[in-house]
């Protein structure tokens, strides 16, 4: 597990440790880096390779405001060109405002990981 800034509250601490022990258990599956700054902090995961019945591996973003009651959660497809230069296709964009805790977030991305993100709703959904 990487080592965590002593400058962020024991709080801010808590929760990106609760997330990555989540990540853990996928080890095998995706490669993390975390950005921290004074505004938020940044979970990045990347997959390894595609998983099962996809063609391209998706890259998920979690990020998590300190200031304003926020976080979000998007995924992309990551695709090559013939330069091997990456590019993203967003797939998946959710922002949650308000009160939620760690469990929410934590709960959100194990769903991602399992593949909330590639559900495809019709645009006049229920009608």
């Amino acid at each position: 597990m990487k080592d965590i800034s002593k400058k962020k509250s024991e709080m801010t601490r808590n929760k990106i440790k609760t997330l990555l022990n989540l990540i853990e258990k996928c080890n095998n599956i995706f490669l993390e880096d975390i950005k921290n700054n004074e505004n938020e902090f940044k979970i990045i995961l990347r997959e390894k390779k595609p998983y099962s019945k996809r063609k391209y591996s998706r890259r998920i973003i979690i990020s998590n405001s300190y200031k304003i009651k926020t976080y979000s959660i998007s995924t992309y497809e990551i695709h090559k060109n013939k330069n091997d230069d990456e590019k993203y296709l967003e797939i998946y964009n959710a922002k949650v405002e308000g009160n939620y805790d760690i469990k929410t977030i934590a709960k959100d991305l194990k769903e991602i990981i399992h593949g909330k993100d590639e559900i495809k709703i019709r645009p006049n959904f229920p009608f």
